[in-house]
């Protein structure tokens, strides 16, 4: 695992087969912008199993992102 810190205003990018994290370690509000290029057609949510295990659950572009129940099964279904 890597951490990087960046400050505002700063940019990163890396290659489609790596998994990141975002987390603010601030007091104030923060934004962070991903941009993809070609546009995804699916995302990734990525559940932590209580084994440790990461397990990703692919997820088309159309429905909401949003976090994984852990040890949930399957996710929600979209409106």
């Amino acid at each position: 695992m890597v951490e990087r810190t960046l400050e505002a205003g700063e940019a990163i990018d890396f290659a489609a087969s790596d998994i990141h994290r975002v987390t603010h370690a601030g007091s104030t509000p923060a934004v962070t912008i991903n941009a993809y290029s070609p546009p995804l057609w699916r995302m990734g949510a990525y559940e932590i199993k209580q084994s440790g295990e990461l397990q990703r659950h692919s997820i088309s572009y159309a429905e909401e992102l949003r976090p994984v129940q852990a040890e949930a099964g399957s996710l929600p279904s979209s409106t």
